[in-house]
């Protein structure tokens, strides 16, 4: 449990992180499911353990997302390229692939 809640911690910075980075570039955005929803329903965020953080970020501002993204340390995971008819992306921490972010 402790492991999982270290986790959950390292991706709610991570995720503050690129949001603040991406409020500084004005491109509005919104963290669904991970923290905002383990702090909204439980008692303990730790009672709801996430595994990623799903950025939601309009159409329009995907690409500038995208760059702000990975100037916040992340990489494309493998494979990406293909996702973008879907306009979805997932991004690994350089220094700790198991920190993703979705957008």
């Amino acid at each position: 449990a402790t492991l999982v809640t270290g986790q959950s911690m390292l991706l709610q910075y991570h995720g503050e992180r690129i949001m603040k980075a991406l409020a500084v570039k004005g491109i509005p955005a919104r963290i669904v499911k991970g923290p905002v929803f383990a702090r909204k329903l439980y008692r303990h965020a730790a009672d709801r353990p996430f595994t990623d953080i799903d950025i939601l970020v309009d159409p329009a501002s995907i690409g500038e997302a995208n760059r702000t993204i990975a100037e916040c340390g992340f990489e494309l995971a493998s494979g990406e390229a293909e996702s973008h008819e879907l306009q979805e992306y997932k991004w690994l921490e350089k220094e700790n692939s198991s920190l993703l972010i979705e957008l």
